[in-house]
């Protein structure tokens, strides 16, 4: 019997190496998600701290009006958070697959992390997507 020829080329690896940008592309994702979630978990930790800004706004609140302020906007808080770690890690795995959608898909998630902020802030004078916080009396 004789063997293979030594020039065959071997089959190209099922899991190829992304290209260099690409890795580090997916290592700012992992990084954006850990921020994300240290920021969500400091928002959720620090939301008592809006009950005296909510009284100051809001002085004819009951104390059961500002414990529901102060729980959706923890919930808000977590929430936005888990979307946005679970989105950034997503990413990642799409971009590291190469599939083509995910430039794009990546570039306007990217663009509407600023917009998250407006659904969380924490400040009462802020309009806020939550409305609790601003609701007018």
């Amino acid at each position: 019997m004789q063997p293979y020829p030594s020039g065959a080329k071997e089959p190209s690896p099922s899991d190829p190496v992304p290209p260099p940008p690409v890795q580090m592309a997916i290592r700012l994702m992992w990084i954006g998600a850990a921020l994300s979630a240290i920021s969500a978990i400091v928002a959720a930790a620090t939301v008592s701290s809006l009950r005296t800004a909510i009284l100051k706004v809001h002085p004819a609140y009951s104390a059961a009006q500002v414990q529901s302020a102060e729980h959706s906007q923890a919930f808000l808080f977590i929430f936005v958070g888990v979307v946005s770690v679970g989105l950034w890690l997503w990413m990642s795995f799409a971009i590291r697959s190469g599939k083509p959608w995910t430039r794009i898909v990546a570039t306007v998630l990217f663009g509407a992390t600023p917009g998250s902020g407006a659904l969380t802030t924490s400040d009462p004078t802020t309009p806020s997507m939550s409305g609790y916080v601003c609701r007018p009396s």
